[in-house]
């Protein structure tokens, strides 16, 4: 099913990025894009008694390959599928690929777009910045939703790796 889903949806982006823009300054121009088995990737395993099957983390990044279809003017379209060393795929979340994604790549940035309205206080209010200690806090406070966590780890981790700054929009 997640191979499906992957497939389906990567298709329809790609059919997207080949329709023309008309009446834009993109009118005309061809936008190229790249897919592959960029990741790689291991089980996650047993996780308190239970068999995880396919899914995975990701192991590692092919920068190379991914810096050759950016330097040819290519967008890189990574999903969120790895494969192992013995060719199984591992399903993994969109966060892991593209934090180790970001990080392996030296990026400038990591952007989240997302369902979540940003990164919340206690009170409710709306951060507009945070800082990596300001991230663990809100972390270690346990009032952020399981998907605000989600997102501000793998961000915070991005940075804590050397991505000098990230970013969690709504979509």
């Amino acid at each position: 099913c997640v191979k499906e889903a992957v497939g389906e949806i990567r298709l329809d982006l790609e059919a997207a990025f080949s329709q023309g823009l008309p009446n834009t300054p993109m009118q005309h121009a061809t936008v190229r894009v790249i897919s592959g088995n960029f990741a790689s990737a291991r089980p996650v395993g047993v996780i308190n008694g239970v068999d995880l099957l396919h899914t995975g983390v990701t192991r590692k990044v092919d920068t190379q390959a991914m810096r050759f279809a950016l330097d040819s003017g290519a967008i890189v379209l990574m999903s969120p599928l790895g494969f192992s060393a013995t060719g199984e795929a591992f399903n993994l979340t969109m966060e892991d690929v593209a934090s180790r994604s970001a990080i392996e790549l030296n990026a400038d940035k990591l952007i989240f777009l997302t369902e979540i309205d940003g990164i919340q206080d206690a009170t409710g209010q709306l951060l507009g910045e945070i800082s990596e200690a300001q991230a663990h806090d809100l972390l270690d406070s346990g009032h952020l939703g399981t998907d605000t966590a989600v997102y501000l780890r793998h961000a915070l981790k991005a940075c804590e790796t050397g991505v000098p700054r990230a970013h969690i929009l709504p979509f």
